[in-house]
């Protein structure tokens, strides 16, 4: 089976080389038994324009009996590996400076349109985010503070979640929500935290000046951080505080990428 993935996930696609574990279950009525079963799960490399293709000898092709297939994936791989656990943790990682730690941390859910049917062409995964995206923007204000080597963090933070594979449903984890998480080390960047509520009067944005300063953002009422939502703080640092406007939009993908078919019986 071929696959594909949907825009908008790292960008306007996934990097080239990303791993995507792909569950496959045969689908079936509810007095039927299944006639083929597959690895759980198959994990598939990214390739160029959104393409997956699966690992080298685990060609998975339709069911002997005809039947059409289920297919789900989860990214980052290794994030699940029972579709039918339930409370599966999941845990950002605590500095998200880089692509790779950020990436670490992009909980996402995908299907095709299930059940999919025996079909030639590559068959259309789309996915979606799971967690909460924070976007930092720093400007330099009053007193004209440098920006170089500043350190964006956030604060007062649950750094996990827990996960319902079957749906891809995520509740809140149960750490302490006293964590905090670095965004960046210059004047813009993002980061990932979990679904949460953080409480008025917390402490949420630290802007550390490389001359050593601290200056902080307190949230001025509870701030519901929920998955595919992106929620960006525009700061002006001045020399003894920080003015920060705030917007919430979706976290969404493009659309769907092509890619190739191995014959008829392949997806």
């Amino acid at each position: 089976m071929q696959t594909r993935a949907a825009s908008g996930i790292q960008g306007s696609a996934f990097d080239e080389g990303e791993s995507v574990d792909i569950f496959i279950t045969e689908a079936v009525e509810a007095d039927e038994s299944a006639t083929t079963t597959y690895p759980q799960p198959l994990t598939y490399t990214t390739g160029t324009n959104g393409t997956m293709t699966p690992p080298t000898g685990g060609q998975p092709y339709f069911p002997t009996s005809g039947n059409g297939v289920n297919i789900y994936a989860y990214y980052p791989s290794g994030a699940v590996t029972d579709m039918g656990a339930s409370g599966v943790a999941f845990t950002v990682k605590t500095d998200q400076s880089t692509d790779a730690a950020y990436k670490a941390s992009d909980l996402m859910f995908g299907t095709a349109a299930n059940p999919v049917s025996r079909q030639s062409s590559a068959i259309p995964v789309t996915f979606r985010h799971l967690l909460s995206k924070i976007t930092v923007n720093l400007t330099s204000g009053d007193g004209n503070p440098s920006l170089d080597g500043a350190t964006v963090s956030l604060m007062n933070v649950r750094l996990d979640a827990q996960l319902t594979p079957s749906d891809g449903t995520v509740a809140e984890g149960t750490g302490t929500q006293d964590e905090s998480v670095t965004v960046t080390t210059g004047t813009g960047g993002s980061a990932i935290i979990p679904v949460q509520t953080v409480a008025s009067g917390k402490q949420f944005i630290r802007v550390q000046l490389q001359t050593g300063g601290k200056l902080y953002y307190t949230l001025p009422q509870n701030a519901t951080f929920q998955g595919g939502k992106v929620y960006t703080y525009n700061i002006k640092v001045n020399l003894t505080d920080l003015e920060v406007t705030s917007s919430i939009t979706d976290w969404t993908t493009d659309g769907d990428y092509s890619g190739d078919s191995n014959g008829e019986a392949n997806m």
